[in-house]
């Protein structure tokens, strides 16, 4: 076994105690409040690097806003004046197109890190890094 083949197993294992810690507890590996700056016009974002498992998204007044599937915006028109938000793949948008600045707040659960050295840190309640060494 190679010292890659430990890593990969090591990270799964990672990977599985957050899911599992996601599971009983959604907060747990929420970041704080991820900004999002909306611009006239501009309909898509790029989500952050560590999105995992989007919780809400708000605006500045902290009102919710409301989910629509892309398939939606594609056969509906605007007319509410009401903003959605969707998301395709790597993207968060907004539906219908932004026609003022504003900012949105989302808040997500992270990926949990990749490690790759003796040296990275575990992120487990209580220290119980044992289940990686037991897995």
């Amino acid at each position: 076994m190679t010292r890659d083949d430990a890593f990969y197993w090591l990270n799964e294992a990672y990977a599985v105690a957050q899911n599992e810690l996601n599971l009983v507890n959604t907060e747990y590996t929420v970041p704080v409040k991820y900004t999002v700056s909306v611009l006239n016009g501009t309909q898509e974002y790029l989500s952050p690097s560590d999105f995992g498992h989007l919780l809400s998204i708000a605006d500045s007044d902290e009102e919710e806003i409301t989910h629509i599937s892309y398939r939606d915006t594609l056969t509906n028109d605007s007319a509410t004046g009401e903003l959605y938000y969707y998301i395709r793949n790597l993207y968060i948008g907004f539906w219908p197109t932004p026609t003022e600045d504003k900012t949105v707040y989302i808040i997500y659960t992270a990926k949990s890190v990749t490690l790759s050295s003796y040296y990275d840190t575990v992120y487990l309640p209580n220290n119980n890094f044992y289940f990686l060494l037991d897995y």
